[in-house]
């Protein structure tokens, strides 16, 4: 009897089949990663953008001779943005409006994103559907990126003084 070699075989089959599903199961955390690297990536890049826009509003606001608080310095953005006393972007709807007020209203009118943004508790992290969460104090507002919160990771925050301009991006663990 004469053999013809004219495909495989069905143990070398099952040997393939194997040998891509090892391969599979290797490249699968790499791929689920990629995710997080593009959401990183994304919030890095609008929190980049936000600190530019600070630097740029406290410029115009220098060139404009401006020594105090102002409602709606023109000539940046829509003409909405109100300063703190120190000559930094506050908020929109006055220089007297509330600090949870101001955190809320700064990152829209700063920043052209699509990113969602609310006042979110600690025990609602896990389930809101915002992009990211703020959270304020008497000298600034700190934004989380509430993804890596709900896929229990580390997580970006930038913190923002009204008062310095400085902004700081830094990781951080929650556990809501």
């Amino acid at each position: 009897m004469q053999r013809q070699g004219n495909g495989f075989t069905l143990i070398e089959l099952i040997i393939v089949i194997i040998i891509l599903g090892v391969l599979a199961v290797a490249a699968a955390p790499k791929f689920i990663s990629l995710k997080d690297d593009a959401v990183a990536s994304t919030m890095r890049a609008e929190f980049g953008s936000f600190e530019a826009a600070v630097k740029m509003y406290h410029l115009g606001w220098q060139l404009k001779g401006q020594k105090k608080a102002s409602d709606n310095l023109a000539g940046f953005g829509d003409g909405t943005v109100d300063s703190s006393s120190f000559g930094f972007p506050y908020a929109t709807s006055g220089v007297d409006v509330h600090p949870f007020s101001a955190c809320g209203e700064l990152w829209p009118a700063l920043l052209d994103t699509e990113s969602t943004i609310g006042y979110v508790e600690d025990s609602d992290l896990l389930t809101t559907d915002k992009d990211i969460a703020y959270t304020y104090n008497a000298d600034g507002c700190s934004y989380r990126v509430v993804y890596f919160i709900q896929q229990d990771l580390e997580t970006l925050v930038m913190r923002y003084s009204y008062r310095t301009g400085k902004v700081t991006i830094t990781k951080a663990t929650y556990s809501p």
